[in-house]
């Protein structure tokens, strides 16, 4: 059996390095070099620090329009997750089509998120603690990363506030054993 897949080897080595020629015609190459076509071409971009600058503070402004919350109103939620279709791995039934799963009792939230505007960050910074992060609905993150250098920040965009139930703000958001929490605190004119 060995001295057969030698032979089959020595075989196929044979073919693969014999030189087999050219057939028919061999013209010369028309087409421009691409590399030698973008070495001439190449330009140096004519970016300045201004318009880097610009481009990023406006990469870093968010705009949502979210209802200032008028009261305050505690709400709890669960995260349902419906099974679209079964669930097999190796021939074993993991889940059946409609399922009904609490996302909650599988994960675990382990921050506590605050969802409001820039404007409203003073006023809401004594709810936070370590384990807390900002999300901002409108106004320019970088700019309230400067300010306030010891907290987190990031900015909110639309499926985050729909996997956090938000509907106004601000809003505390945490997890309670298998529920979410969403504290909706009331923001009249500056007062909280």
């Amino acid at each position: 059996m060995r001295g057969l897949l030698v032979v089959l080897l020595l075989f196929v080595n044979v073919f693969a390095i014999e030189n087999l020629g050219t057939y028919g015609k061999v013209y010369k190459i028309a087409e421009e070099d691409i590399l030698e076509w973008i070495k001439r071409n190449a330009t140096v971009p004519k970016i300045t620090k201004k318009v880097v600058e610009e481009k990023i503070k406006k990469a870093a402004s968010v705009s949502l329009n979210i209802p200032v919350a008028k009261r305050d109103k505690v709400r709890e939620e669960e995260i349902i997750y419906v099974v679209p279709q079964d669930i097999v791995i190796n021939g074993k039934l993991i889940a059946k089509k409609g399922t009904k799963i609490n996302v909650l009792k599988r994960v675990k939230l382990h921050r506590k998120y605050i969802v409001l505007a820039d404007y409203m960050l003073p006023k809401m910074i004594n709810y936070a603690d370590y384990n807390t992060v900002f999300l901002l609905t409108s106004g320019n993150v970088l700019d309230v990363e400067r300010k306030y250098k010891d907290i987190l920040v990031y900015g909110a965009n639309e499926a985050i506030l729909r996997a956090l139930r938000i509907e106004k703000i601000p809003s505390i958001v945490y997890q309670h054993k298998d529920k979410l929490i969403i504290l909706e605190k009331a923001y009249k004119n500056g007062q909280n």
